[in-house]
């Protein structure tokens, strides 16, 4: 297994793939065919017991979701819309803003308030 990733803080920009890992020859030909478009700060072959130690800590790193089951059961005996409703409920944020963009989008100030609401989530997700 190989592993690229950037393990310095200059490159966590948040605008794009930080880590790789492959896994085998043919994923290795694929990623050196594109390699001369990336910029790859770090890269390193894990063989042997370090690669062992990787893959058991990966394995156990992250627990079953309890409604796992429950949601494949459901995924065949109902129908898409009740799933969704079931396990991604639409929330009362959601809701209102279903109801309220095409009344606003009737209004003058649309472009505008569209316009700083997109600022206002692009500089929560610049954080």
């Amino acid at each position: 297994m190989w592993e690229i990733g950037d393990y310095s803080t200059d490159m966590d920009d948040n605008k794009g793939t930080t880590k790789l890992q492959i896994y085998s020859e043919k994923g290795m030909s694929l990623f050196e065919a594109i390699r001369t478009d990336l910029i790859v700060c770090h890269m390193e072959s894990l063989v042997g017991d370090r690669l062992i130690e990787k893959l058991d800590r990966e394995k156990y790193s992250i627990s079953m979701p309890a409604k796992r089951e429950m949601f494949f059961k459901d995924s065949n005996i109902m129908d898409y819309e009740e799933l969704i409703d079931k396990y991604l409920p639409t929330s009362i944020k959601e809701q209102l803003a279903i109801w309220l963009k095409p009344v606003i989008l009737k209004t003058p100030i649309s472009e505008s308030f569209f316009r700083a609401l997109k600022k206002l989530k692009a500089k929560r997700f610049s954080r």
